[in-house]
Formats: structure tokens, C-alpha cells, sequence
């Protein structure tokens, strides 16, 4: 979180950019909304830290994982069998 002194008269200027805090923060739903709000004396912040999530080792990759699936179910694909006009019993 980086601050910056400002003043209005004689006319706008802004000062040099310091570094208040650092640390990981949820950021905003949007790119460019801010996660935080400021207490009513002013004094503090209130912002979501972010969790860690640890890196994973490895990442396996399935092609036709429901093919997979279904071939580690038993449950293949069946023929499409034609039925005779009337003959469906759902």
C-alpha cells in the first residue's frame, strides 16, 4: 500500500509516493476496485489477506476423461439398438 501527501491551495500537487505496508491482499472482482476500507478515526485498514496455496507437485492430464470414466466404471458406451415404432417402454 503506497501513500502520497497532497495538498489543494495554492493549487493541486501531489508529493512522492511512499510504501506504507507490504503483503499479499485479496485484490478487487473487478481491476481497479479496491478490497479494503479505511476505520472511521482513519487510522487503520481493513483488507482480506490472501491464502497461501502451496504449489502442486505434479498435474495430471486426462484426454476423453469421460471415456475414462466410463471404461473404470464398467459402464461403456452401449450400442444404439432401433426399436420398432411403440416399442419404448421409458
Amino acid at each position: 500500500m503506497m501513500a502520497v501527501t497532497i495538498s489543494t491551495t495554492p493549487a493541486f500537487s501531489a508529493g512522492k509516493p511512499q510504501l506504507l505496508f507490504e503483503g499479499r491482499y485479496e485484490m478487487g472482482p473487478v481491476a481497479g476496485m479496491v478490497n479494503y476500507d479505511v476505520s472511521r478515526d482513519g487510522r487503520r485498514f481493513q483488507m482480506l489477506a490472501s491464502q497461501r496455496v502451496a504449489t502442486p507437485a505434479r498435474v495430471d492430464i486426462v484426454i476423453d476423461w469421460f471415456r475414462e470414466l466410463q471404461r473404470r466404471a464398467g459402464t461403456g458406451p452401449t450400442p444404439c439398438r432401433a426399436q420398432p415404432a411403440g416399442a419404448y417402454r421409458g
